[in-house]
């Protein structure tokens, strides 16, 4: 895990229109609580605290390309549909299922981690994220056919 000492991070912002904007999206903060700690603070450098790539990778001494693909490949996991129906509060999608989802689509977490938490075979959690696809898919085809 990455730490990074406040007076570093309070040095990037001597400039007053370098502060970060104080009052952030709520849905950003509950979907960013749900990274992985060293993912949720780039994103959060980057999305709440408005710095550029460079200045975030430099604050978290990475070097910018690599900064740059893991923002990159995060804010498509973020925006991912399913994503976006999984942490819905409106879901019919049993709970179990949909933490399980979230850990795996969201977090990257492997089938073999999941599998060792949750007491599942591997080949259970497999099917159970395939359903949960299944399941996304048969409620996206209801809100495009007007079902819902």
């Amino acid at each position: 895990m990455i730490t990074i000492d406040p007076t570093v991070l309070a040095r990037k912002f001597d400039h007053p229109a370098e502060r970060p904007d104080p009052r952030p999206s709520s849905a950003l903060h509950q979907r960013l609580a749900l990274l992985p700690p060293d993912d949720r603070l780039l994103m959060q450098l980057v999305l709440v605290d408005r710095l550029s790539i460079r200045r975030a990778a430099s604050v978290l001494s990475l070097c910018p390309g690599t900064a740059c693909r893991r923002v990159r490949r995060l804010r498509g996991r973020l925006e991912q549909p399913l994503v976006s129906a999984l942490l819905s509060r409106t879901t019919d999608l049993p709970e179990d299922l949909r933490l399980l989802a979230i850990d795996h689509f969201l977090r990257r977490r492997r089938l073999r981690e999941l599998a060792a938490e949750t007491g599942k075979t591997t080949r259970q959690v497999k099917a159970a994220l395939e359903f949960v696809k299944v399941w996304w898919r048969a409620s996206a085809n209801r809100r495009s056919s007007g079902a819902f």
